[in-house]
């Protein structure tokens, strides 16, 4: 009932975060701009090396395309509507979450969608063009690509809010929440068939960017439909677990700001 509740004010808050990115069209423009910028150089990388080889472990020029245009999309519609995740370690820090725990509504959804990162459309549209450029658009792909897509961006949202929620277990600051998300996002834009074996099993285990990059990509280019229930289970099972460990880490929190309100340093 909370995370319907949450629902109804959500539009509300987007249209929002939207105007107030707005107010500085140009910057955010540029932004955007450069984070297109910054995907087609990436890809422009890949260009140099599939002009002396037409495949790299079995990776195609079209299957790059379409793993840095899912990764793309799957980040870009993330942070664009539900980027909040950004915020936690502040909130942590400075007490903000007070605000949202107060309400009679999901708190963890209240703060995803919190923030916008707006000029992450740049992601968006690279990623649209890339998997349109790939030869992914087809109608008979779409049944796989959609979900597929879908649920590597509900992936993304829920490891990232783990790896910010780390401050509510551990003494960590923002900045080692943001080093790991930015590996999760880097070994994600990866062909897994690049990495030694031993980054491969912790790519589908501890840093699980398997299934928010090249997994997708499998799915989509074999239309494997094991591999979309699979995708889909962990999906689910991502959002349960982020939702869950926010709520247990709340009772740190709480139990910190007793103990400030207590007279502790």
């Amino acid at each position: 009932m909370d995370f319907l509740r949450s629902c109804t004010i959500y539009p509300a808050s987007l249209i929002a975060n939207l105007r107030s990115a707005l107010t500085l069209r140009w910057p955010f423009f540029l932004r955007a701009a450069c984070m297109f910028l910054q995907n087609l150089i990436f890809f422009a990388m890949w260009l140099v090396l599939f002009r002396q080889t037409n495949s790299i472990r079995s990776w195609q020029q079209s299957d790059i395309l379409l793993l840095i245009g899912i990764l793309a999309l799957t980040c870009g519609t993330g942070c664009t509507f539900f980027g909040g995740f950004l915020n936690i370690p502040n909130f942590v820090r400075s007490g903000g979450l007070d605000t949202y725990l107060i309400r009679p509504k999901n708190a963890l959804l209240l703060i995803l969608t919190s923030r916008s990162e707006v000029q992450a459309v740049g992601d968006i549209i690279t990623g649209v063009l890339f998997i349109i450029m790939s030869g992914s658009a087809e109608w008979y792909k779409l049944g796989f690509m959609i979900p597929a897509a879908l649920a590597s961006m509900v992936i993304f949202l829920s490891i990232s809010t783990i790896f910010f929620c780390l401050p509510l277990w551990l003494n960590t600051s923002e900045d080692t929440s943001r080093r790991i998300w930015d590996m999760l996002i880097l070994i994600s834009s990866y062909p897994d068939s690049i990495f030694p074996t031993g980054v491969r099993f912790i790519s589908y285990t501890i840093l699980p960017a398997a299934f928010v990059g090249f997994l997708p990509v499998y799915i989509v280019r074999e239309s494997d439909t094991q591999l979309l229930l699979l995708l889909l289970c962990v999906a689910v099972g991502s959002c349960w677990l982020a939702n869950f460990l926010f709520k247990k880490g709340l009772s740190n929190y709480e139990s910190g700001n007793l103990f400030s309100a207590h007279g502790g340093v």
